[in-house]
């Protein structure tokens, strides 16, 4: 499976810190945020929490709850403006150790281990 980085870019982060005072807080946007309770954490068998920083490796399935598509022509930028809101169904969570620099952890080489 191919993952795909979801950060903004920086003029949607600026376009982000102008709807709220803690600039620098939207290097995603909102809406990629799960919040696990103690109920999914207790199905998920998370019986300690993670420490905040903790890189984790999630799986999930998901069940597609409504579509929406509009046809934008707005000058340059043709084309469909799709949304679709996924529900989690099914949801994994491994810990992967702490992250002392999140890009050198996420995008360490692998290394053989024979």
């Amino acid at each position: 499976m191919k993952l795909t980085n979801m950060a903004l870019a920086a003029d949607e982060q600026k376009e982000y810190a102008m709807l709220c005072c803690d600039e620098g807080m939207h290097k995603y946007p909102y809406n990629l945020c799960i919040t696990l309770g103690s109920d999914e954490c207790d199905k998920l068998g998370i019986t300690n929490s993670f420490s905040a920083g903790t890189i984790v490796t999630i799986q999930a399935m998901a069940i597609v709850e409504s579509v929406t598509e509009a046809v934008e022509d707005d000058g340059d930028d043709k084309g469909n403006d799709i949304t679709m809101r996924l529900q989690i169904t099914d949801l994994g969570v491994e810990p992967q150790g702490t992250a002392t620099d999140a890009a050198s952890r996420l995008y360490a080489k692998p290394t053989n281990k024979e």
